[in-house]
């Protein structure tokens, strides 16, 4: 796994992103946090948040 570098702003949005995970409405966090770790090549990882987020909502 290579470390990844976030800008100042990239980190405060996902640090805001992780914390509405745990809330009722997990949504808009959950599609921030993916629009992120896609922009930084984490395309598993934004898969496996997709999946996550659906099987919350089932």
């Amino acid at each position: 796994m290579k470390e990844r570098r976030l800008a100042v702003a990239e980190a405060q949005l996902a640090f805001a992103a992780l914390a509405t995970l745990v809330t009722p409405e997990p949504v808009a966090g959950a599609e921030a946090l993916s629009a992120l770790l896609e922009r930084h090549d984490e395309r598993e990882a934004s898969r496996y948040l997709g999946q996550w987020l659906r099987a919350r909502s089932d």
